[in-house]
């Protein structure tokens, strides 16, 4: 049903041959263009992290781009603009592949429901992807698809239930979990990545140890004039930078995210509550 191409204005391509590998969606212009041109832009803006990341001293740089690809509730739109994503998501999967090398990309997939309520071949290109860019060492890419940030902490908590239960904690051991005890039970925690029934966070196949969770998030960017959070990331943007932009994801520009970083450098006082 999906292959390797897709055109982006929803014509089929033009005069050009349409073969086997072509993704044909019968959707409305505004429908396909929309979400396409937000994956060519997560590419460019791939690119304008990684320049700036090699601008800085290791100590400055920046280490970790999240993105909510795709939210739980999403899977409530019509089955036509899910099989649209969908083809999408194989189409940039694999573009994130070539250039994933050039880069230096890693790639980490984030999932609340481990991806099950994705199309079997869209859920093994993401696994693809992380095995691929495993052992590259430079800007960490987290991609949350199929993800919730209520569903994260309400994971946490039956995780930890479950290992209490399994391991017979005593009061005083549970009376006693801190905040970081707590983190660890997250999707990209060390607790969670070792439970044998949980497959949320999907790490590659590289001997290298996975990363850390990027607790705490320094920046949060919402786009289209929207002013909220929309169930992302819920409990590690306690105390991050929101930017909010009037322009549409597709709209953001180098100088967009240029502003962003000086703002939040020079222009914000960050004082965690003291």
């Amino acid at each position: 049903r999906y292959g390797k191409r897709i055109y982006g204005d929803g014509s089929g391509g033009g005069d050009e041959k349409v073969g086997a590998n072509d993704i044909l969606i019968d959707l409305p212009k505004n429908y396909l263009r929309g979400h396409y041109d937000g994956g060519l832009k997560l590419e460019s803006f791939i690119r304008w992290c990684v320049a700036f990341r090699n601008e800085r001293p290791p100590s400055q740089q920046l280490k970790f781009l999240t993105v909510y690809a795709f939210s739980t509730e999403n899977y409530g739109r019509s089955r036509r603009e899910l099989d649209a994503l969908h083809a999408i998501f194989l189409r940039f999967t694999s573009v994130l592949e070539e250039k994933a090398e050039e880069l230096n990309l890693r790639v980490n997939v984030y999932s609340t429901d481990g991806l099950a309520g994705m199309p079997e071949n869209v859920s093994d290109a993401f696994k693809n992807l992380v095995n691929a860019t495993s052992s590259n060492t430079g800007l960490i890419l987290n991609i949350c698809a199929g993800y919730g940030g209520r569903m994260e902490i309400l994971n946490a908590v039956k995780a930890i239930a479950t290992e209490a239960t399994e391991e017979g904690w005593t009061r005083e051991r549970i009376a006693g979990l801190k905040e970081e005890d707590f983190e660890r039970y997250l999707e990209g925690g060390r607790e969670n990545r070792s439970l044998p029934h949980r497959h949320t966070f999907l790490q590659g196949s590289s001997q290298a140890p996975p990363p850390p969770t990027p607790d705490p998030v320094d920046v949060v960017v919402r786009t289209s004039g929207e002013c909220r959070l929309s169930n992302f990331l819920i409990w590690q943007v306690a105390y991050s930078e929101l930017f909010f932009l009037k322009k549409t994801w597709p709209e953001v520009r180098v100088e967009d995210f240029r502003r962003i970083v000086d703002d939040f450098e020079s222009g914000r006082n960050r004082r965690f509550g003291f």
